[in-house]
């Protein structure tokens, strides 16, 4: 009897590990069979950026993806060019209304990105949520044409003929979370467009700010207070504005 029993175990134990490699098997090929048979693939382009990503199917509301944004940018901005169709003077900030020179501005993102979209309503609206693992940095250097006057809180500091101002921003936290909501209509069963707007939470900016040695002794108080006012004004949310083209499988 016992040689019976040390078999029957020895049977149940054997079903047991074979019906376990055999799920383990079978969820990896599904798992594979999934991750190689995405259901769209989108190019994007936004404030984060250009890139693309991929979705899965995770049921018939819901989506995971993954994707990347980013890259570089170089512009050259005259900050008294009249004909601009932006007033750089106001984006900059009230700061600069006096400034007469010329800003270098460049722009290194980086922003892959994991998260889920869903369509709550079963419908185009769709609300996407996940993280972003940042890394941006910009970069701006402000000369002076002639000279010009940076106010901080009421108080001028001159930037002397060709002195030079450099700031240098970069997010301050790796893992950002963001929440968008969007609009994806499809023009026939395998093409699509989308929209979405939202923000993402970045922490704080490091920033630093450096001047030339002509401002330094014209403004001796200028590269701290600026560097003072940059943070105070800090914006821990960066807003998300993207639109693209999708195609499904």
């Amino acid at each position: 009897m016992k040689a019976i029993k040390l078999l029957a175990v020895a049977v149940a134990l054997s079903s047991g590990v074979a019906m376990a490699n055999n799920a383990v098997t079978n969820a990896g090929k599904t798992l594979f069979n999934t991750a190689k048979n995405p259901a769209a693939v989108s190019l994007e382009v936004g404030t984060l950026g250009y890139g693309a990503n991929v979705a899965w199917s995770a049921n018939e509301t819901a989506e995971v993806v993954v994707g990347w944004a980013g890259g570089k940018t170089s512009t050259d901005i005259d900050l008294n060019d009249n004909d601009s169709i932006i007033n750089w003077n106001k984006v900059l900030g009230d700061e600069y209304e006096d400034f007469v020179g010329n800003v270098a501005l460049n722009t290194d993102f980086n922003n892959p990105y994991v998260g889920v979209k869903v369509r709550p309503f079963a419908n185009r609206f769709t609300v996407g949520t996940g993280v972003i693992f940042q890394r941006n940095d910009i970069d701006a250097k402000l000369t002076a044409k002639e000279s010009s006057d940076i106010t901080i809180n009421g108080t001028r500091h001159t930037v002397p003929t060709s002195g030079e101002v450099n700031i240098h921003a970069e997010s301050g936290r790796s893992l950002a979370p963001y929440l968008t909501v969007g609009f994806k209509p499809n023009s026939d069963k395998r093409f699509g467009m989308f929209g979405e707007i939202g923000a993402v939470y970045t922490g704080d900016w490091k920033t630093r700010v450096e001047v030339s040695e002509s401002v330094q002794n014209s403004a001796p108080n200028l590269q701290s207070e600026l560097e003072k006012k940059i943070k105070d004004d800090n914006l821990s949310w960066y807003p998300i504005v993207k639109l693209g083209a999708t195609v499904r499988f």
